[in-house]
């Protein structure tokens, strides 16, 4: 009786306990399962980020790649601009030696026509003193030395006195083209040559109003760019910064085509 009394007691502990210890397994496995996740998802976790932190390796890399790609196209650029602006300088530097060289053959070729045609005149003024009867009945004899002058032997003269630094002989050569021939093609270049002649003697002031009239009244004259662009350089020696500029600028605005035009910019870039 005893003996079923204990085995009675002892069955119900010893199952109590086995429960307890299977409840205890099942927990320790549940524990581990959600430990196996978590650990998978730490995994997932790092994965990506190291994905997210190659990715963002990758982009500062082609980033720091293409900042590299544009310095240098930008340093090539500014060379390029650099040696642009200087081959610009010289090319316009050259055409403008080029263009004064052609002034000069111009010049020369329109001093010897100018020869040409006074010397032209002068046979005709011969011509025409020969043809005159020697002696008329009733008419005073004709002056000494009254041959008549035509507009290019008086530039001819004007120009001769002007190179041996005769000014005030010079002027009166221009002078008396310009009195007597108004409407010649010769009388903007005698215009041009009183006003150099005043300059050649310092008359700055006389020599600025006379090369004034060169554009005022002949302003269809080869001469008058020249005397814009002499008025032009005059005042800026005199320090009337203004002034040069807006002579400048009516030089390229009235005469871009003229061998002073393309001086002008080089000048207009100075202070």
């Amino acid at each position: 009786m005893i003996r079923r009394s204990i085995r009675a007691a002892i069955v119900p502990a010893v199952m109590l306990t086995a429960g307890a210890c299977f409840a205890t397994r099942n927990d320790v496995r549940t524990l581990q399962g959600d430990i196996a996740v978590l650990r998978a998802e730490n995994a997932r976790s790092d994965s990506v980020h190291r994905a997210q932190f190659q990715s963002a390796a990758i982009q500062a890399g082609a980033l720091a790649d293409s900042l590299r790609s544009l310095n240098a196209f930008l340093a090539r650029f500014a060379s390029d601009v650099s040696r642009f602006n200087g081959d610009l300088s010289i090319n316009m530097h050259t055409l403008g030696q080029q263009l004064l060289t052609l002034q000069e053959l111009a010049g020369q070729n329109q001093k010897r026509l100018q020869d040409v045609r006074a010397e032209i005149e002068r046979q005709q003024s011969e011509l025409a003193t020969a043809a005159q009867p020697s002696t008329v009945p009733g008419a005073p004899a004709a002056p000494s030395g009254s041959v008549p002058t035509g507009p290019a032997q008086l530039y001819s003269m004007g120009k001769s006195m002007l190179d041996r630094s005769s000014y005030p002989a010079a002027r009166a050569a221009f002078g008396d083209l310009l009195e007597r021939y108004p409407a010649d093609d010769l009388a903007g270049a005698a215009q041009y040559g009183i006003a150099r002649s005043l300059d050649l003697e310092g008359q700055a002031a006389a020599a600025d109003s006379a090369y004034a009239r060169v554009v005022e009244k002949y302003p269809k004259s080869v001469l008058a760019p020249s005397a814009l662009y002499k008025r032009a350089m005059a005042a800026r020696q005199a320090n009337q910064a203004a002034n040069a500029r807006a002579l400048f600028q009516q030089i390229l605005d009235n005469y871009p085509h003229s061998p002073e035009a393309a001086t002008v910019p080089d000048l207009l870039k100075k202070p």
